[in-house]
């Protein structure tokens, strides 16, 4: 997220931006480009200066592709206005996968009792349905010597972050659910936004498309390779089960809907615009 700062006249405009996540991941490496090609295209006028590894903030307080377009790209944007900011762009990170060190999940009774270090509310709501025993309590930068310690029997993270982070090392079974898609958004406090000229608002839209673009094509292919870097490195990467991921896809369903109760009709009608329908038969 773009905060102001102040600069003493004739010099350029500094924003800072407070980022997460590992310097190495191919999301920290779009963030860094866009920097600088706004930077650069600026020509002086604004400088973005980044703070990475929650200098300024936290993952909490930094508030696939098709969600982002049409109907509910404008949903998405209305509801974040009314939170005071303006998005930019969003980046795509690979699909959520168990990290465990108890063994790979094949049915629905590896998942129950099982002890998982969990950040997503959405995440957590499932596990409570599946019978895991989700714990919310331990940030992530932490999540890794809690397994170590017996703390927790897993973890949920991306194929990439979850290499970087070593997650491999303290739970080696990997099962590819691919329970959520982690979306970043690169996003302006709206007052901000509204006080740069037109044409700097233009340079970062246009820059953040190409990185969007760059987002997409690089996550599938980073997750490819990463999961036979963490199996050469000694993990067990495996997909779970058609008829296993039959069975969390309907107690998902009825968590969104749940959801979508408590956040109204915007919230149902992105639901519907996103979910999948169900078959219809031909007669």
């Amino acid at each position: 997220m773009l905060i102001p700062t102040f600069a003493q006249a004739e010099s350029p405009r500094v924003l800072r931006l407070a980022s997460w996540g590992p310097p190495k991941h191919y999301l920290s490496q779009s963030r860094n480009a866009w920097i600088e090609a706004v930077n650069e295209r600026a020509a002086g006028r604004i400088q973005i200066i980044e703070y990475p590894g929650g200098q300024l903030y936290g993952p909490k307080d930094m508030h696939a592709a098709n969600a982002y377009a049409g109907e509910s790209l404008a949903i998405i944007q209305q509801a974040m206005q009314e939170k005071n900011l303006q998005l930019v762009y969003p980046a795509f990170s690979g699909g959520v996968q168990v990290f465990s060190a108890q063994g790979s999940i094949d049915g629905i009774a590896d998942i129950k009792n099982l002890r998982v270090l969990a950040t997503s509310p959405m995440v957590t709501d499932l596990l409570h349905k599946l019978e895991a025993a989700p714990d919310t309590s331990i940030p992530q930068s932490e999540q890794y010597m809690a397994l170590k310690r017996g703390v927790a029997d897993a973890m949920l993270n991306a194929i990439v972050t979850g290499y970087f982070q070593r997650n491999h090392e303290v739970a080696p079974f990997v099962t590819v659910t691919d329970m959520s898609f982690p979306t970043v958004l690169m996003t302006v406090n709206l007052d901000v936004w509204n006080s740069l000229p037109e044409d700097i608002q233009q340079i970062m839209l246009e820059e953040g498309e190409k990185q969007k673009a760059y987002s997409l094509g690089a996550s599938a292919a980073m997750e490819a390779h990463f999961k036979k870097v963490i199996s050469e490195n000694g993990g067990k990467v495996s997909a779970l089960p058609a008829g296993t991921r039959s069975l969390i896809q309907q107690a998902s369903q009825q968590v969104w809907q749940e959801w979508a109760q408590r956040n109204g009709p915007q919230a149902q009608r992105l639901l519907e615009l996103n979910l999948p329908q169900p078959a219809t038969s031909q007669e």
